[in-house]
């Protein structure tokens, strides 16, 4: 079961990157915005994350949690983010109450990330797994920081949203490789 997260991770990644190189995304917008023009590409997406989050949550509920003892505020926050995603993966960013359900979903998952990041900060982890979730903590404010605040971020909009999920995913990859 601790080998999901990366069976996850890894089917995740290469769908898509399998959309976003066959399509020549555009780096100001988002992997969904790319994919909506395309629905082939979108149910593609959709089926892809939704097979890493089952592969996510199955790893969490069989060996993060009892591996570290994680409180049921981070299995709270955990099971939200996965909720979030999944929400993101078959809502399509069109105009209109789609749009808002998602982006709602994206915004809900994008600040709850920290919030995890930080409740495994009060379950015993060595000191080099804590001072790198700090370090992703304070990365993840910063790039939302820049992202809301600074309007020429937003033209790398793309790159914003893979290192945002690249290092909260690599916490999770040291938790489960590094001890």
């Amino acid at each position: 079961m601790k080998h999901l997260l990366l069976l996850g991770m890894m089917i995740a990644f290469t769908v898509i990157m399998l959309v976003v190189l066959k399509l020549k995304s555009n780096s100001a917008t988002t992997i969904s915005l790319n994919a909506t023009k395309h629905p082939a590409a979108f149910l593609t997406i959709a089926i892809g994350v939704s097979a890493a989050l089952i592969c996510a949550g199955v790893y969490y509920v069989d060996w993060l949690q009892p591996t570290y003892n994680l409180t049921t505020i981070s299995t709270v926050l955990f099971f939200g983010i996965i909720l979030s995603f999944a929400a993101t993966s078959w809502v399509p960013d069109v105009v209109g109450a789609k749009r808002q359900l998602h982006r709602g979903a994206a915004y809900v998952a994008v600040f709850i990330m920290p919030l995890f990041l930080l409740s495994l900060l009060t379950t015993a982890l060595p000191g080099y797994i804590t001072a790198v979730i700090i370090g992703v903590i304070v990365a993840q404010v910063y790039m939302l920081y820049l992202f809301l605040f600074v309007p020429k971020a937003q033209q790398w909009f793309l790159l914003f949203q893979g290192l945002y999920l690249a290092v909260f995913f690599a916490v999770l990859l040291l938790m489960t490789y590094g001890v």
